[in-house]
């Protein structure tokens, strides 16, 4: 299952989905001169967990580096696994909405897009007290009934990534180095780098979680500073035109 460009609604400006009040007045990431770290920033961003095979290595790895990351839950993942979200939240880690079970929301009647994207919203608010702002579609895909439900509930939706190398991704097991190889190819200032803690990418096995330190490592000896997701104020052209950007954790 390939996940790479999918551009589609994203690459609208996503005004329309924020009430005016939310809006920020920051500077987005792709106008921004320098940053730091002398190659720029690049923010990690798992998807679909949490999972107890993946995300507790992940969150030992990224505390002993030091590093912070931005975390897509999976609100059935998150409801069956409080601990591990609280303790992605206590470790300073920002918290996406990534949906409840990870459908196709083409799929979906507008009812049933409500119910995956504010149960998601509940329940990390009642594990977290904190009521998540960025929204990643299942696939990257958007539907129009999805981002009425995203303006209703005051987010930020449609964070998508950089990925244009022909490299296999975490979730298609090439192996510690490859998955390696696939991020340091995409680490450019700004990018998004997509990356998994729950689904597929846990019939990989734990061995390829050894990526994990290495590549950061390997990203600092680059000269990359290691960010996370926010909010812009307009389009990045890193990362399909998503109106984000990877700002200093």
């Amino acid at each position: 299952m390939r996940r790479r460009t999918l551009l589609g609604a994203a690459a609208a400006a996503p005004l329309a989905l924020l009430p005016a009040d939310r809006a920020t007045a920051a500077t987005p990431g792709w106008a921004r001169a320098t940053a730091p770290g002398s190659a720029g920033l690049v923010a990690l961003t798992f998807d679909d967990g949490p999972s107890a095979e993946i995300t507790p290595t992940v969150l030992s790895t990224l505390r002993s580096y030091r590093a912070k990351a931005t975390f897509f839950l999976q609100g059935e993942h998150a409801a069956a696994r409080p601990d591990l979200v609280r303790a992605i939240a206590a470790d300073g880690h920002v918290i996406g909405n990534h949906s409840w079970s990870h459908p196709r929301f083409s799929s979906l009647t507008a009812e049933q897009a409500r119910t995956e994207i504010v149960r998601t919203n509940d329940t990390i608010e009642q594990i977290t007290g904190t009521r998540p702002v960025l929204f990643r579609y299942p696939f990257g895909e958007e539907t129009a009934d999805g981002n009425a439900v995203i303006r209703e509930q005051g987010m930020w939706g449609g964070v998508l990534w950089h990925w244009t190398n022909p490299l296999p991704g975490d979730f298609e097991c090439p192996g510690a180095a490859g998955v390696q190889k696939y991020v340091v190819g995409n680490a450019v200032d700004q990018a998004l780098i997509l990356l998994h803690d729950g689904n597929d990418v846990v019939q990989c096995g734990s061995g390829q979680l050894s990526y994990l330190g290495r590549t950061i490592t390997e990203l600092r000896r680059r000269g990359f500073a290691l960010g996370v997701v926010d909010i812009a104020w307009g389009p990045s052209r890193v990362n399909q035109q998503s109106w984000v950007q990877v700002v200093p954790a």
